[in-house]
């Protein structure tokens, strides 16, 4: 139990990590303002990294209790600026993310032998894929003749696509290092 607590929290620790470099390499501190887009790398860098960790080493009962909580926390982070239209865009949002990462934990279980860096462009491809259909799924309902809406495709597809790399090769390097960092009691 005691390495399972431990696991979580360092995968947790190198997935966000990773993603929270690559968005400073990319946009600056602009990452840490929740106000703007680009946070996504830092807020999502972490439920991501928190969520996969859980689901990796954790319970399912866990998993599902966890992916509520991280989307309630969220919602709470938000504060005043809830409405129906938020909350449903980002439980979109959350719930291709969450499918994403599930995704990826039974493509890495099916294919344990490829090169692990190669993994964390797996996770870019699935997350960024999944959040350009979760994207116009939202542009479909909430405003289909808005150009505006249309460019955040290619942003939400950058940003995910970023995220999961960042997540996946922080993953892959606590993988790969975890015997050196975990001691056995």
């Amino acid at each position: 139990m005691k390495n399972n607590i431990k696991n979580i929290l360092l995968n947790t620790l190198f997935g966000f990590t990773l993603c929270v470099v690559i968005g400073l390499v990319f946009y600056g501190t602009t990452i840490f303002d929740i106000t703007d887009s680009r946070s996504q790398l830092f807020l999502f860098g972490f439920y991501g990294a928190l969520f996969y960790s859980i689901l990796k080493f954790g319970k399912p009962k866990e998993v599902l209790f966890i992916g509520i909580m991280i989307f309630a926390g969220h919602m709470i982070l938000q504060g005043n600026t809830l409405t129906l239209k938020f909350i449903i865009r980002d439980a979109i949002f959350f719930l291709s993310m969450f499918s994403a990462l599930a995704l990826y934990k039974a493509f890495i279980d099916k294919y344990s032998n490829l090169p692990l860096f190669f993994r964390g462009f797996a996770l870019s491809l699935f997350l960024g894929l999944l959040n350009v259909f979760a994207t116009l799924f939202l542009i479909l309902i909430f405003n289909p003749s808005s150009f505006q809406i249309n460019i955040s495709i290619f942003l939400n597809a950058q940003y995910a696509a970023l995220i999961g790399i960042g997540l996946g090769i922080g993953f892959d390097l606590y993988e790969k290092y975890c015997d050196k960092i975990l001691i056995e009691n």
